[in-house]
């Protein structure tokens, strides 16, 4: 008996709950507005990107994240046995 107690309030509010009336009204502006005053995010970063290009500093760290990946590439499968360099 416990267990069909729940499910079957459950489905009772959610029929009720759908059976309701929805009522969506434009009620207009309440109070002054302005327009956005942060500069666009996605202007911003073109022009830091523009910018780091422009100086070599995009060059700079491209040629820094290669070498990173060259060094994890040839670490070897297992690096702690490998023989020291000699």
């Amino acid at each position: 008996m416990r267990r069909f107690v729940l499910p079957s309030l459950a489905v009772g509010c959610l029929a009720l709950t759908l059976g309701l009336p929805v009522d969506a009204r434009d009620l207009g502006v309440r109070g002054a507005t302005w327009p956005v005053a942060e500069p666009d995010l996605l202007v911003a970063i073109e022009a830091r990107l523009a910018e780091m290009r422009r100086s070599g500093e995009m060059a700079r760290l491209e040629a820094e994240a290669r070498a990173r990946r060259r060094r994890w590439k040839n670490r070897g499968r297992f690096p702690a046995l490998r023989r020291p360099a000699s």
